[in-house]
């Protein structure tokens, strides 16, 4: 997405989306909670406690970010745009895996 600046009308700014800064965000958690789960002495029910949490955030995430791209036919993944009936089928795939992570969330907080 580019964001024209009004006083510069040639150039334009490069602005990171929300949703895309929570999947990084999602990604560099995961690896430090595996790294910390085999360094510290923690229990699995702790992991999994800590894991789930994460679990709910990528599947909002995904959740938004599908519905979106459903609603508008544009979705944005992995720096490609696509447009129409394709973007529209990955904005089908990413809410039914975020029904997926949020199952294994209620899983996750049952246990």
């Amino acid at each position: 997405m580019f964001l024209a600046i009004p006083w510069t009308r040639p150039r334009r700014l490069l602005v990171s989306g929300l949703l895309d800064a929570g999947a990084s965000l999602y990604g560099i958690a995961t690896v430090c909670l595996v790294v910390a789960f085999a360094i510290a002495p923690t229990s699995g029910r702790e992991f999994v406690k800590v894991f789930t949490l994460m679990l709910f955030v990528i599947g909002s995430v995904l959740a938004v970010d599908g519905i979106l791209a459903v609603r508008t036919g544009i979705d944005r993944t992995w720096s490609v745009r696509r447009t129409g009936r394709p973007a529209r089928v990955l904005g089908v795939a990413k809410v039914l895996t975020s029904a997926a992570a949020l199952l294994l969330v209620m899983v996750g907080i049952l246990l």
